[in-house]
Parts: structure tokens; C-alpha cells; sequence
């Protein structure tokens, strides 16, 4: 379902690396990649900032019961990160296209280093 450029990527380069991959739903909150879903048309992009902030208290809440705070990257927009600053272990990228840049020059490292 998810097929844009820098889901790709990044999803390429952390099974490479063998981390656990976590998807961002704006319906659904945090997903396994082997969930099953309905197609939907939500996005966090036309949310307020309250809804944005309500989203983000439920996914928190998802990251806990899975543990998930001692290490984790989001890849994604700033309406998705925004209001995870401050947890532990937070490591936000700034903008899409800087994103796509870095996860760009990792898989180029991991391309490298496998010859």
C-alpha cells in the first residue's frame, strides 16, 4: 500500500540492516508491515494540529506496549514526527528531501560495504 519514494528506501535499507520496521498510519496508528489493512485516504496533512497531537498520544501509547522507545528513526514528514520531540532516543530528520538524501547515501554505504 505504501509506495512512495522514501517508504521505499527506507524500508530497503532497514530490513538490510535487520531492524524492525514500523509503518506510521494516519488511520491506524502504528503498523507491523505484515498487518493487514483497509485502503484509506487519511492523512495527517489535512489534520489539525489538535487531531495531529491526539494521533500522536495514541501511537506513543502503541510505542510502549511494543517497547519501542529505547531506540528508534522516523522516516517521515514533520506532521508525523512533530510531536515526538523530547522522548528518548528521538532522531528526527528534517524534510522529505533531506530524508531521501541520507537513506540515499546509507543504502549506497550498505551497497559498498557488501563488496
Amino acid at each position: 500500500m505504501y509506495k512512495g519514494s522514501l517508504f521505499q528506501k527506507s524500508l530497503t535499507y532497514c530490513l538490510r540492516e535487520g531492524y524492525s520496521v514500523y509503518i506510521l498510519s494516519a488511520k491506524y496508528g502504528l503498523l507491523k508491515l505484515d498487518d493487514k489493512i483497509e485502503p484509506y485516504e487519511e492523512t495527517l496533512n489535512k489534520m489539525s494540529k489538535q487531531e495531529r497531537r491526539e494521533w500522536a498520544t495514541r501511537v506513543r501509547e502503541q510505542m510502549v506496549l511494543l517497547g519501542l522507545f529505547e531506540n528508534f528513526v522516523f522516516f517521515c514528514g514533520k506532521n508525523y514526527h512533530e510531536h515526538f520531540e523530547g522522548l528518548k532516543a528521538f532522531d528526527g530528520l528534517p524534510g522529505i528531501g533531506y530524508q531521501l538524501q541520507y537513506i540515499s547515501y546509507l543504502i549506497k554505504k550498505q551497497n559498498y560495504a557488501k563488496k
